[in-house]
C-alpha cells in the first residue's frame, strides 16, 4: 500500500472532486485508492510504471493512478457522457488516451 502523503491526498481529492469522474465514485477515499490499486497491479506492461520522472516528490504509482483517473474523465468526456447546464456535453471526434507525461 501506498503511504498517505499529502501529495497523493491532493492528487486523489482532484481526481474525485473535479475532472468529472462519474457522480458514482464521489463516495469514500478508500473505495477510491482500493480501485486506483487494483488498476495499478493491472497494468498491462512494466514500462508504464516506470515515468522516468527526476522529481521525486511523487511516486511513479501515484503518477500512475493520476494518469489513469485523468484517462477515465477523458474517456467520459469523449464519450458524451459528462453534463453541462443544458444536459450532456457533445462526443468528442479525437480525444486519445495519455500513455505518459514526459512526452509532452
Amino acid at each position: 500500500m501506498l503511504p498517505c502523503s499529502a501529495a497523493f491526498f491532493l492528487l486523489a481529492t482532484f481526481s474525485i472532486a473535479s475532472a468529472g469522474v462519474r457522480r458514482k465514485r464521489q463516495g469514500k477515499l478508500c473505495s477510491f485508492f482500493a480501485a486506483s490499486m487494483r488498476r495499478i497491479r493491472a497494468a498491462p506492461h512494466p514500462s508504464l510504471l516506470a515515468f522516468g520522472c527526476s522529481n521525486a516528490g511523487i511516486s511513479d504509482a501515484a503518477r500512475l493512478i493520476f494518469l489513469n483517473t485523468h484517462n477515465e474523465a477523458r474517456l467520459s468526456v469523449a464519450q458524451g457522457l459528462e453534463p453541462n447546464k443544458c444536459g450532456l456535453l457533445g462526443p468528442a471526434k479525437n480525444m486519445y488516451k495519455m500513455v505518459g507525461f514526459l512526452q509532452m
